[in-house]
């Protein structure tokens, strides 16, 4: 399989880098920037098929878990986001989004470890503590720390990832940062760092020209910001359905690292707030009825003076409290 996977996925990069390049000439003929660039349906197709077989090498390897993952997500493919992979959460479902230019010009093994890096930031909540990290730090310092502490467990990441010998070797002057620290950690020492040579997201950027609509390279800096198209959910809420994708998702033993990460994500799950399930609730169900004038009367159809009846959904809602001596204070 993996001879027929390798002719697909070289194909498909030629024929990807060859789009690419036409969409390019065009913009630079007419001199103003064009529509975002398209995977035209064939290519998207030929996409899905490779994707479709990695997905299977991921549910027979040990570490099934990610390919047990990857199967209940979303897909789609873009080429606006600054490495081969990123991950959404839109509509109450997980979407991973693949730069067709940069993914598919990996080998299979820096694909399979790229797709694992991703739900890695998943299973870390990485995608909601972001937002909290950049009001400490600098985007840049977020985004090296994050993607250090997922890459920590992953072997074959593609070329440029953010690991921890490339950071320490391209921004730590004093002593190396140690391995599996917390990316808070990570953080706080990349964005001391930054602050000595007071290098900041402009001047670390050499592109700053460039077209946002094609991304051709990995850039540590861009990386994220597919994050900030996510759903603004509560966060108790992005837990469950994270817990819903980890349990359709284990199908056996997991690697330590693994069994920790789910253990902790568990103990900070709460469930969802009562208040979620009564918004779902109230305006499905019906509850008594009410009068209008579009619907002839039941009863005595030819007299349209007589208002007709429809399903009313303004629920009646009763809260009933135990205030009994069975429960504690803070349940109550």
């Amino acid at each position: 399989m993996n001879t027929n996977l390798l002719s697909d996925i070289l194909l498909l990069y030629q024929d990807v880098a060859v789009l690419v390049d036409e969409y390019k000439a065009t913009e630079h003929k007419k001199d103003m920037p064009l529509p975002p660039l398209t995977l035209p349906p064939d290519m998207s197709e030929r996409f899905d098929a490779i994707l479709a077989k990695i997905n299977l090498r991921l549910m027979d390897d040990s570490d099934n878990f990610y390919g047990y993952f990857l199967f209940q997500m979303g897909k789609s493919f873009r080429f606006d986001i600054a490495s081969p992979s990123a991950v959404t959460f839109k509509n109450g479902k997980y979407v991973m989004h693949f730069n067709p230019y940069i993914f598919l010009a990996l080998t299979i093994e820096q694909m399979e470890s790229d797709i694992k890096h991703e739900i890695i930031h998943i299973l870390s909540l990485h995608l909601m503590r972001a937002k909290e990290m950049r009001t400490k730090y600098s985007k840049l310092a977020v985004n090296l720390a994050m993607d250090i502490a997922a890459n920590m467990y992953l072997d074959n990441v593609p070329p440029d990832s953010a690991t921890l010998a490339w950071v320490n070797m391209a921004y730590t002057s004093d002593a190396p940062m140690a391995p599996y620290e917390t990316y808070e950690l990570y953080a706080e020492r990349i964005q001391e760092e930054l602050n000595k040579f007071k290098l900041t997201e402009d001047a670390c950027d050499p592109g700053s020209s460039r077209n946002d609509m094609i991304q051709e390279k990995y850039d540590p800096e861009d990386t994220h910001d597919i994050w900030d198209e996510s759903d603004d959910a509560d966060e108790d809420i992005i837990k469950a359905f994270t817990q819903t994708y980890i349990e359709n998702a284990r199908k056996g033993e997991l690697p330590n690292y693994l069994e920790s990460m789910l253990a902790t994500l568990k103990e900070d799950h709460q469930g969802l707030p009562w208040d979620w399930y009564l918004k779902k609730l109230v305006g499905s169900v019906t509850a008594g009825k009410k009068k209008t004038t579009t619907r002839r009367n039941r009863r005595q159809p030819e007299r349209l003076d007589l208002p007709g009846q429809l399903k009313g959904h303004k629920a009646k809602i009763f809260i009933a409290l135990d205030i009994s001596g069975s429960i504690s204070d803070g349940e109550f």
